[in-house]
């Protein structure tokens, strides 16, 4: 199904951070064991997951604070 919602300056910004950092969201949820629908639930706030967060901001090389505060939407968090 297309998702038809405006992307936040968060998820726009996540989404520069991705490619520069050579990852995709498929490889982090690869990674985690997870499916990549949970990744991207995760980090547009749709579903909530310490653990995706946790590890997303230590693959990028962040702390979790600059992530939560830089790259989620405010309803992620």
């Amino acid at each position: 199904m297309f998702d038809t919602r405006q992307r936040t300056h968060q998820e726009k910004a996540l989404s520069i951070l991705l490619i520069q950092r050579g990852i995709s969201k498929a490889e982090l949820a690869r990674r985690l064991g997870v499916t990549r629908s949970t990744v991207c639930g995760v980090l547009s706030g749709l579903r909530k997951s310490s653990r995706v967060i946790h590890f997303t901001a230590k693959t990028l090389g962040l702390t979790v604070e600059e992530f939560v505060n830089n790259y989620l939407p405010d309803k992620a968090a």
